[in-house]
């Protein structure tokens, strides 16, 4: 949450017109002269607003605007502190001591003070930057205890937005604030007090990280205008002496301590800046003996002989090193005590040490360690977060983590709020958005999925390049792709393997080479499958051996043909080897299934065109175009077998099949030759004609005519009885291809 508000306390000194700022002194009597000034001022742009309560209500732990919290062993008589009447009854306080534990049956041991504050105005009190709110306490005084000591104070605004609310540029504030309060001793009587001053030429601030060695040099310098008198030796009240004294704790969250008492004892005075012991060349060793620590924890400067004067504006530069401390952040009082002081009585100053995770050295800052090696160096435990933003809601972190098998760095948002990445102050649209739920958007702060890349319609999005390959994405019309910018092949691999598949720059794509010199090249050894489909069930392969080039199903199932979508195959392959054209249940090897009055089987040049065809008429085989139809086999494609014409003629190799003849014998000859070969034909008498000598009815004629074959052709032998004229038969000649059994004479 942000801080709403700041408080500190204002000391005024007695006959004087100047105010110490979160101090408080040391008095166990104090009068109503003693006081000590609250106050609390807003931060610029937020309001705290004091509610009216009814004249009835009095001050308690549950209606109150604000309490002070004070640490046990602060205030003195705590129950006698009064509201200075300059308040004129517009406010009421109650102080409420805690109890702890008890230490008897009657008796609890006393803890915090609580002072409890009401406003008591008719009108609700507006407090703004410009109008801070001031409270003075009267009678208030520190325990003594172990003197010169650093403590916390608290306020509180009362939660209940009935009382006190808050409004500014924030949705939430922090309610509680915590503020240093310095107790210290006033000068113990006797003659004035020495004008002496305890303060840190160098840093104040250690590093409370419990393993670095610090490194401090105080400084205690005569600030007056005459010298201060030394008494040198090693003992005795009269002699001069500067005692210093670090508070310690083994509770680490006491703040006031600088560290354990094995922490403190462990100090060197004077140290080395490398922490490796004390420093025998410290310039302060012709003028002082140093002794330390004793059972206290206490160091004492003595003076050397000749060393009587602490000369106006001389200092001790006082090197102090392995300051090492994990207690709570908070200031811690370095008690410098002296004595012996010729004209002055004993005293103390106090030089404050601040305990913090920020170190500063030679113009770097170290947060958790004391030797920053950057400008910014945060050094925090394995798993922890380090630097944080936040506005009280979003919260922008760093973070190392794990151990020393899984070390890893982030930086991210520990709240649940997106992660933006910008440039050029273009925060409202961000270059890169990673969403609470991990999704990653790069030129969008609303990506749809694990990383969206938004790019204007045909631009590349993500891209890698050695310098000069360069492989993208790209979106726009006809759609998506990913290829490369430069003129190279595109490769997919595996397992980091080289290329498995590959895109050439000229179009082709190979898998298992990657110089394809197809549109598409599957290459494997022989005897492997290729191109596969799959359904878990089904397998469609392509397949290579010694035999040949192979597609089908690898599994038992049928080989299906489509075009078109459809979603009846038009082409199938039978497991049992029927093919089925038009018909995915063929009968015979090949079947080709279509409409009555249609064309199936079809091969065509362009120009001419073989198919079959059915109607209700039945079957057909022939020509679709206006060409003869011939059959062959033993691939005699230039003269075929059988030729049908297309006038209807049917010639065999290249001649009519069947042959009339007429054939005249002259008188008396026994026989006339058909001029038909032996070995090409078949002869056979369709009829005769002859003439008679008589041709009257009593007359007997006798003429009986057969075909023969007579050397390399055929003949017509006739016997002849009672025919004197020439005679004529009539033949038909077939071809021997056509021709079965027995036609020989």
């Amino acid at each position: 949450m942000a801080q709403a508000f700041a408080f500190q306390f204002n000391l005024p000194l007695p006959d004087s017109d100047k105010t110490l700022t979160n101090v408080l002194f040391i008095n166990e009597s104090p009068a109503e002269s003693d006081t000590l000034e609250v106050e609390s001022t807003p931060h610029s742009g937020v309001t705290m607003t004091l509610m009216n309560v009814s004249d009835e209500e009095e001050v308690s732990s549950s209606s109150h605007h604000f309490k002070l919290t004070f640490p046990s062993g602060t205030l003195v008589l705590p129950k006698d502190i009064l509201l200075d009447a300059s308040h004129d009854g517009q406010w009421e306080m109650c102080c409420e001591i805690e109890k702890r534990v008890p230490t008897s049956a009657d008796e609890y041991a006393l803890g915090d003070v609580y002072l409890y504050v009401l406003y008591k105005g008719a009108a609700p009190l507006e407090v703004k930057h410009s109008t801070p709110l001031a409270l003075t306490l009267k009678k208030v005084g520190a325990v003594a205890g172990t003197g010169t000591r650093p403590t916390l104070a608290q306020l509180t605004l009362h939660r209940q937005e009935t009382y006190v609310t808050l409004s500014g540029p924030d949705n939430e504030y922090n309610r509680t604030e915590n503020s240093d309060l310095g107790l210290i001793n006033t000068s113990m009587g006797g003659a004035s007090a020495p004008s002496l001053e305890a303060e840190f030429s160098s840093s104040n601030i250690v590093l409370n990280d419990g393993h670095t060695d610090n490194h401090l040099v105080l400084r205690i310098v005569n600030t007056g205008l005459v010298p201060i008198l030394l008494t040198p030796g090693t003992g005795g009240e009269s002699v001069s002496r500067f005692t210093l004294r670090f508070e310690s704790s083994e509770d680490i969250s006491h703040l006031w301590a600088l560290g354990k008492s094995s922490e403190v004892s462990s100090i060197l005075i004077p140290g080395k800046p490398d922490h490796t012991g004390t420093d025998p060349d410290w310039p302060g060793h012709a003028l002082w003996h140093v002794e330390g620590p004793n059972q206290l924890g206490e160091w004492t400067l003595t003076p050397k002989p000749g060393n009587t004067t602490l000369d106006k504006g001389m200092a001790i530069e006082v090197p102090i090193s392995k300051v090492k401390t994990g207690h709570a952040t908070g200031r811690s009082a370095l008690l410098v005590r002296y004595g012996g002081l010729t004209g002055y009585s004993d005293g103390e100053r106090v030089a404050f040490i601040q305990k913090q995770p920020l170190r500063f050295a030679d113009q770097k800052v170290g947060i958790g360690t004391g030797s920053p090696t950057e400008t910014l160096t945060v050094e925090t435990a394995a798993d922890a977060y380090g630097i944080t933003h936040s506005d009280g809601t979003v919260k922008l972190s760093t973070r190392l983590r794990g151990t020393s098998s899984t070390r890893a760095a982030g930086f991210g948002t520990q709240t649940s709020h997106d992660l933006l990445f910008y440039t050029n102050n273009s925060v409202s649209s961000p270059a890169m958005t990673v969403k609470t739920d991990g999704r990653v958007g790069i030129g969008t702060s609303a990506p749809n999925h694990p990383l969206e890349v938004r790019t204007n319609s045909n631009s590349s999005g993500l891209s890698h390049t050695d310098g000069t390959h360069v492989l993208a994405t790209r979106v726009g019309s006809p759609g998506g792709g990913i290829g490369t910018l430069s003129d190279h092949s595109l490769n997919f691999f595996t397992n980091n393997k080289l290329a498995q598949m590959t895109l050439t720059t000229g179009g082709n794509v190979g898998i298992g080479t990657n110089a394809p010199e197809h549109p598409l090249q599957v290459k494997t050894g022989a005897g492997a499958h290729g191109l596969s489909h799959t359904d878990g069930t089904r397998t469609l392969t392509t397949y290579v051996n010694d035999n040949g080039g192979w597609f089908g199903t690898k599994s038992n199932h049928d080989l299906q043909f489509f075009a078109n979508n459809k979603t009846q195959p038009q082409l199938t392959l039978k497991t049992s080897g029927n093919v089925g054209i038009g018909t995915y249940t063929p009968d015979y090897p090949l079947q080709v299934k279509t409409g009555a009055g249609a064309h199936g089987l079809s091969h065509t040049d362009g120009t001419r065109t073989l198919t079959t065809y059915v109607s209700d008429k039945g079957g057909w085989f022939g020509t679709k175009s206006n060409h003869d139809l011939h059959f062959f086999t033993n691939n005699h494609t230039t003269t075929p077998e059988l030729t049908l014409k297309t006038d209807g003629k049917l010639l065999l190799k290249g001649e009519a099949p069947f042959q009339c003849k007429s054939i005249t014998v002259n008188r008396g000859a026994a026989s006339g030759n058909t001029g038909f070969s032996k070995d090409e034909w078949v002869v056979f008498v369709a009829g005769f004609f002859l003439n008679a000598d008589d041709d009257s009815a009593d007359k007997d004629i006798s003429f009986n005519c057969y075909p023969k074959v007579s050397g390399t052709t055929w003949h017509i032998f006739a016997d002849v009885e009672r025919v004197g004229d020439d005679w004529r038969v009539h033949v038909i000649a077939i071809r021997k291809t056509l021709i079965t059994g027995d036609y020989s004479y």
